[in-house]
């Protein structure tokens, strides 16, 4: 009876038997010597062969997805974020398959990245995801180390506020709907997703009530009173405050296209979450204060910072550039070379 993974070597006039394990040959006693002694060490073999088939089975990639999924580390996340989080791990799963945690090297991930470099948003999204995973893992000993960790991202580009002549165009806009939709993105500051939920249980009195599904944030907003007025023009007949052309809730996606289509009028790609943009920097235009942008926005004081900074840097241009001319029509000439010193004079000058 010829056994599975037993091999047969004749040297000279004898015989010798081995296992054969994945690594290593493991030498067998001669059964026919001893017969006993040859099958319990092939049942031994045996079963170590399946337990470290388990073991590999236990820790490989999938194995540790679906336990992550069910801990507390993912369930606790906001919905949104839990459906892109099982959306973009199963796709590292399919471009990894058979992996284990323990062998998956930065290499691998970088190849990952490299073959999605096209679409940058979705590689970096998919590297966050496999890093959280990881994350999980080194806390409950799966894993030993993170090969995310020191992978740098590819760059985006941000999604750009839309200009002012455009949004002046979309408030408006002939188009009921769009119009109403354009103002609720832009007099709230909230993602697509939150903005498409809202409904009249969302308007308490003069504020509108959001819990963020991103991050679970709830805030009450006052009613700007442009918005407001434009509500006031479209009474509320469904669950949602934004309907589609057929009256149905609006979606994230066909808010897209009707950005995408009034953009495609003016010569320019526009997207709903441009508008978040706007209403920050028209926020920080005004005079609010980091910490009253963020309580309208939700956005982190950071982020809040980040655009403050970037409005900061056009009104001091605007200033230094005010000051050029100022000083060309004065003198009616350009600056001498070296007149520029006469702003940091010399210490040394008598």
């Amino acid at each position: 009876m010829r056994l599975k993974r037993v091999k047969v070597v004749r040297r000279g006039k004898r015989l010798y038997h081995y296992y054969k394990g994945k690594d290593a040959l493991v030498r067998l006693p001669d059964p026919a010597t001893d017969p006993d002694g040859f099958m319990r060490a092939y049942a031994r073999c045996e079963r170590r062969k399946v337990e470290l088939e388990k073991r590999q089975e236990a820790g490989s990639l999938r194995a540790m997805i679906t336990l992550w999924k069910q801990s507390p580390d993912f369930t606790k996340k906001a919905a949104s974020t839990r459906s892109l989080y099982a959306h973009m791990i199963e796709q590292v799963a399919s471009l990894m398959e058979g992996a284990s945690l323990q062998t998956i090297e930065q290499r691998d991930v970088r190849l990952m990245m490299d073959k999605l470099a096209t679409t940058a948003g979705k590689a970096n999204m998919m590297k966050r995801t496999l890093s959280s995973l990881y994350r999980w893992a080194i806390k409950r000993g799966y894993a030993t180390t993170n090969p995310c960790a020191e992978i740098e991202e590819f760059e985006q580009g941000e999604h750009e506020a839309w200009p002012d002549h455009i949004l002046r165009a979309a408030l408006e806009s002939d188009d009921d709907k769009f119009r109403l939709a354009v103002k609720v993105y832009l007099y709230t500051g909230q993602r697509s997703g939150d903005c498409c939920r809202m409904g009249p249980q969302s308007i308490e009195g003069d504020l509108i009530r959001v819990r963020q599904q991103k991050t679970g944030k709830v805030l009450l907003i006052p009613l700007h009173p442009d918005l407001e007025t434009e509500m006031a023009k479209h009474p509320i007949r469904g669950l949602t405050l934004l309907t589609n052309s057929h009256g149905r809730p609006l979606t994230k996606q066909t808010m897209a296209a009707w950005c995408d289509r009034f953009g495609k009028k003016f010569g320019v790609k526009l997207v709903p979450h441009g508008l978040r943009k706007n209403a920050v920097n028209e926020l920080l235009r005004a005079g609010c204060s980091v910490a009253e942008t963020s309580a309208i926005t939700g956005q982190t004081y950071q982020l809040v910072e980040y655009y403050a900074r970037q409005i900061n840097q056009e009104a001091m241009a605007r200033q230094a550039m005010g000051k050029w001319n100022e000083h060309r029509t004065r003198t009616g000439k350009l600056p001498k070379t070296g007149e520029n010193v006469a702003i940091f004079p010399s210490k040394n000058k008598a």
